[in-house]
């Protein structure tokens, strides 16, 4: 085959730029033994680090140390001695609770999770503390069921009848069809986290494993903290190594198919694994935790860097093939590709550091992981393919797969059709753009995970059974020991209670408040016209201490009141709203306290709070982001390229992909979580790598004298292939991270993969005809300045 017009080995065009391209291609094959040797070793000093790597499974760990919605969170679990959780669903295959032998068999599984690795105490139905009238005004607490073995059928008929007015129970302890029951158990966790959640959650699993044994047809959830902690590592050992390894096995596939040299294969891929190696081992000595997102950048690095090894093999083998020698063919590939494949690289790494710009420090991790293994592949690429592929015999085909005749017809097409497709694309891309606005946040952390999980399996099985799904916790202050006694604060939460209750959105609140309510009533013989708040501060103070008096070893209101007295927490709780809802009806309680109760200071959080917020903060934070990395990545091009004119118009084929699948997601979809918003940094980078290949191309036949056509041909016939093959390795390495089992990571690979695609064919049908209309009519250019 004829080498291409303007090929490397000719060097028509004696440009600066090109030669000192040509002089460090030239330096890094001539003294590839010394760059071989010396990157080897400070890799082995860098992948020594990897032991150093930790993994962070604290959800914690997806908010910014000053985040206001985790410092409330945190004042309030200090306020009321919160503590991580286990929360086991039972639901016996009777399709009812309220049986002698199930009762037996709560009690029974509640006393056995009390023995849970650093449990603190475990509540269910059978020891809810009860207060019932007495003699002379006064009233005692008992366990619901004190002994279950005793229960005669009117008993549980009687627990049944309580059950179904007491609102601390029904709806939380037990579902509104009676057919299922949770057990809470607290863990007070000591410093080594990691290693009591991996003891408490294996000793929950082994609990449930032994009653489903022993009571066939019982089903059993476990959800809570613990369990939610040890399902960031579950997803995480899931991704690492099942997912890691097909990218691994498809770009093998891709690159023999390409090279149809083994030895080639292997040189690509060992210098792609070493740049893992090295990256893994320099995050471990800069200290690095891993998490379930940051896990996944070796994955990504192995797709970003088999580009780098793709472009320059693919031309090497190329030249080989057309009997050059493999000096000659390696130093001419380094020269032809050190320029898009530098750019590329560059502009990868900054729409990855601009994820910093997250809200949601994983982002972080994840983003400078990837960026520090694309930079490594790149000058590995550099440093250590020229030497191992010399060193190896390299068999070369006879078979040509430039695609070559292909790649003449695709540049003829889109210059023959250049107003249509211009045309077409554009209305496209409008059209599909207009959609962008109908995608709606939804940041739910238990959707985050796949159903095929447990904990995404335990959390809708309790949304079936039980109505409420989110909360917003609030703590009242009164600023003095004992000053939640004091009928008029009580009343004004009281007050706020029933506006919350009226609001179609809440299923249930809980506080003191109804507790104290009910002693009033046992106090004055259960009469109902007594369940109000006591008249006076000092009635109030005496029925807390009787309570307390009242209440079975190692119960107390430390989950209700904080410890002087002087705070009061109110549990608001919701059916399943979407982010923007959920907000709504928080902002909108604060707009009713601040106009009817203004003197009240309070504190509002909880999970939900935080994950709601969170996402609208990564979205605001990423547009900065996106903003500041489109702006640097033009800069960069504009530099790289050498033309003002050139790296504005690379911005076309850069933002329409995405675009147009934020556009489509908008249409089919409608909801995304903010992995949706830190995709278009990520994209933005990857996608540059097409178009950087194909102007760089493009560029340098218009400077060697050649006109628009012949100048299109030349880039398609010099870059496409390579464009193609490293567009189907991204592809199918994104689509294996599409098939993560965290929501996070699932979306980036199935947002950034059709990116991908439309991009390549953006840069084939589309870049034409714009840079035919802005350079058509320049025949005979004598360069590209602008």
């Amino acid at each position: 085959m004829n080498c291409p017009l303007g090929h490397p080995l000719n060097y028509h065009y004696k440009g600066q730029k090109l030669i000192v391209e040509k002089q460090l291609a030239h330096l890094l094959t001539q003294h590839r033994l010394l760059f071989a040797i010396a990157t080897l070793c400070i890799v082995l000093l860098g992948a020594i680090g990897a032991q150093h790597l930790t993994f962070n499974n604290n959800y914690r760990a997806l908010f910014k140390a000053d985040n206001p919605q985790l410092l409330a969170y945190d004042k309030l679990n200090e306020s009321y001695n919160e503590s991580d959780s286990v929360i086991f669903l039972l639901a016996p295959k009777e399709k009812t609770i309220f049986s002698k032998q199930n009762l037996q068999l709560i009690s029974d599984f509640i006393n056995d999770a009390k023995l849970i690795p650093f449990a603190q105490g475990a509540q269910g139905i059978t020891n809810f503390q009860r207060s019932v009238p007495s003699a002379d005004d006064d009233f005692s607490t008992q366990y619901l069921v004190p002994d279950a073995s005793l229960l005669s059928v009117a008993d549980v008929q009687e627990i049944h009848q309580y059950v179904n007015h007491e609102p601390l129970i029904l709806g939380r302890l037990v579902s509104a069809e009676g057919n299922v029951t949770s057990v809470y158990v607290t863990i007070t966790l000591p410093d080594d986290r990691r290693a009591a959640i991996a003891a408490a959650a294996e000793y929950a699993q082994q609990l449930k494993a032994r009653y489903l044994k022993q009571y066939p047809g019982l089903t059993i959830h476990i959800s809570g903290g613990i369990p939610l902690a040890e399902s960031f590592v579950e997803v995480a050992m899931h991704d690492a190594f099942q997912l890691f390894p097909i990218a691994v096995v498809l770009g093998l596939l891709v690159q023999t198919l390409l090279f149809r040299s083994i030895s080639a294969v292997l040189v690509s891929m060992g210098v792609v694994l070493i740049s893992i190696m090295f990256t893994l081992g320099i995050a471990g000595w800069l200290g690095y935790s891993l998490n379930q997102t940051s896990i996944l950048a070796p994955m990504l690095v192995l797709t970003l860097a088999l580009a780098d090894t793709t472009h320059v093999i693919s031309e090497y083998l190329n030249l080989r093939r057309q009997g050059h020698s493999d000096l000659e063919a390696m130093q001419a590939s380094l020269t032809d590709n050190l320029q898009p494949i530098f750019l590329t690289s560059v502009t990868t790494a900054i729409g990855l550091l601009c994820m910093n710009f997250s809200d949601s420090p994983p982002f972080h991790d994840f983003a400078n992981i990837t960026a520090l293994g694309v930079i490594a592949a790149f000058i590995f690429t550099l440093t250590l393919l020229p030497g191992f592929l010399i060193a190896l015999p390299v068999k070369v085909s006879a078979a040509d797969l430039t695609l070559t005749l292909w790649m003449v017809k695709l540049s003829k097409f889109s210059i023959r059709h250049r107003h249509l497709l211009f045309i077409g694309t554009s209305i496209f891309v409008v059209v599909t753009a207009y959609f962008i606005p109908h995608n709606k946040l939804n940041d739910d952390l238990i959707e985050y995970f796949d159903e095929s999980l447990e904990i995404r399996q335990a959390a809708d099985f309790s949304i079936e059974h039980f109505k409420g799904r989110q909360s917003i916790t609030y703590s009242f202050e009164t600023g003095e020991a004992y000053g939640i006694n004091a009928p008029e604060f009580l009343t004004q939460v009281e007050q706020f209670t029933h506006w919350y209750q009226q609001q179609e959105e809440v299923v249930q609140v809980i506080s003191y408040l109804g507790t104290l309510k009910k002693i009033n009533q046992n106090m004055h013989q259960g009469n109902p016209q007594w369940y109000k708040i006591p008249e006076s501060r000092e009635l109030a103070g005496q029925y807390m201490f009787l309570y307390e008096l009242s209440l079975q070893p190692g119960q107390d209101l430390n989950d209700q009141l904080d410890i002087d007295r002087s705070e009061l927490k109110l549990t608001v709780v919701t059916g399943r709203l979407d982010n923007q809802d959920f907000i709504a009806l928080e902002q909108r309680a604060h707009r009713w306290l601040k106009q009817n109760q203004p003197e009240l200071n309070f504190v509002a959080g909880g999970q939900s709070v935080m994950f709601a917020h969170l996402g609208f903060q990564v979205i605001s934070s990423m547009i900065k982001g996106s903003l500041t990395a489109l702006a640097l990545i033009t800069v960069i091009l504009v530099i790289g390229l050498r033309s003002f004119r050139y790296g504005l118009l690379s911005l076309i084929p850069n933002i329409f992909p995405a675009a147009v699948i934020y556009g489509l997601w908008g249409l089919l979809v409608g909801e995304i979580n903010q992995a949706a918003a830190v995709t278009f940094s990520v994209s933005l980078g990857i996608v540059v790598d097409d178009t950087v290949h194909i102007l760089s191309k493009y560029i340098s036949a218009r400077k060697k004298g050649q006109d628009v056509e012949q100048a299109i041909e030349y880039a398609f016939t010099t870059a496409g292939t390579a464009m193609i093959i490293t567009s189907i390795t991204l592809t199918s390495g994104l689509l294996v991270l599409s098939q993560s089992v965290f929501g996070i990571n699932a979306i980036i690979g199935s947002m950034v993969a059709p990116i991908v695609v439309l991009a390549l064919l953006v840069d084939f049908m589309f870049l034409p005809s714009i840079l035919y209309y802005f350079d058509a009519w320049q025949k005979k250019p004598k360069g590209v300045k602008t």
